[in-house]
């Protein structure tokens, strides 16, 4: 009988990932991208980082199971924050962050302005990853809001990952 290695420890892998700023998850549908972004968000969190798991185009794949609510920065264990980003929610807190209020407010109400973001080739995209980008600067734009010491982006399958990632440029 052939005797098999053990399988190299993960640890130092996941050690290494904990150093960065971001972690992004991403690769095909349905091979458990969310499993692996709430396994680093809890070892992050029990590590005494910081950590929030971010999921957008309004997805709550990691909230469900770890028993958040969805759209805000909700804790789900002690140190270990959920979002599921909305675009338009994203786009809404942009405008209230540029532009005079009631400016914003006449833009965020307007149905044809929301249409003719919806229709901007790459906007969500945009959107979605500037608020991931948000969420780890020292000087949040959310009222109240602390930076993270970690955050995960629960990405999208490979395809839509790569159009939220290449989005800034």
């Amino acid at each position: 009988m052939a005797e098999t290695a053990a399988p190299a420890s993960a640890a130092p892998v996941a050690a290494g990932l904990l150093r960065k700023p971001l972690v992004v998850v991403t690769g095909k549908g349905g091979v458990g991208k969310s499993t692996v972004a709430a396994v680093l968000g809890l070892a992050a969190a029990r590590r005494g980082l910081r950590t929030i798991i971010a999921e957008v185009a309004r997805r709550d794949d990691v909230s469900r199971v770890l028993g958040g609510t969805g759209v805000h920065e909700d804790e789900l264990a002690p140190g270990l924050h959920h979002i599921s980003i909305d675009p338009e929610d994203a786009l809404e807190e942009y405008l209230r962050e540029q532009l005079p209020a009631p400016l914003a407010e006449v833009l965020a109400q307007s149905r044809m302005f929301t249409v003719f973001a919806a229709a901007t080739p790459g906007m969500r995209e945009l959107l979605s990853i500037g608020k991931v980008w948000e969420l780890a600067q020292e000087a949040r734009r959310t009222p109240g809001g602390r930076p993270y010491d970690l955050v995960i982006l629960d990405a999208p399958a490979t395809g839509h990952g790569v159009a939220v990632l290449t989005a800034p440029r």
